[in-house]
């Protein structure tokens, strides 16, 4: 894992900020050269508050760090039920196009695995 040290010792300077919105005005503004970002959470900003500046920014590849997204089912409650239904809910929106279109209506560049989307690790 890259640590502000290490960026450091490269030569870097950082700014650390509390929040991405900071960091995204910086960049845009030209104040900072580099973001480092969850990408959905950054594409979702840069679409919802500045998406005529979209072609202004590169996503360097490969990421610096994945992360997978999860959803938390309590096992108080009929979680097995839950999850099945969610992932044929979510199977039912790829398969008529609905999820893609969804993607697409918020610029999102993202797409989940295949099924299960939940492991059968209970």
């Amino acid at each position: 894992m890259l640590t502000a040290k290490m960026l450091g010792s490269k030569g870097l300077k950082l700014s650390p900020v509390n929040n991405i919105e900071t960091n995204l005005r910086k960049l845009l503004r030209r104040r900072v050269d580099l973001v480092a970002s969850d990408k959905l959470n950054f594409q979702y900003l840069l679409n919802q508050y500045y998406p005529q500046q979209r072609a202004e920014i590169i996503t360097l590849q490969p990421s610096i760090k994945s992360y997978g997204i999860y959803n938390t089912i309590s096992k108080k409650i009929a979680y097995r039920q839950i999850i099945s239904d969610f992932n044929r809910g979510l199977q039912l929106l790829k398969d008529d196009g609905s999820y893609q279109k969804i993607l697409q209506k918020h610029q999102i560049e993202y797409s989940l695995p295949q099924p299960p989307w939940v492991s059968n690790c209970f």
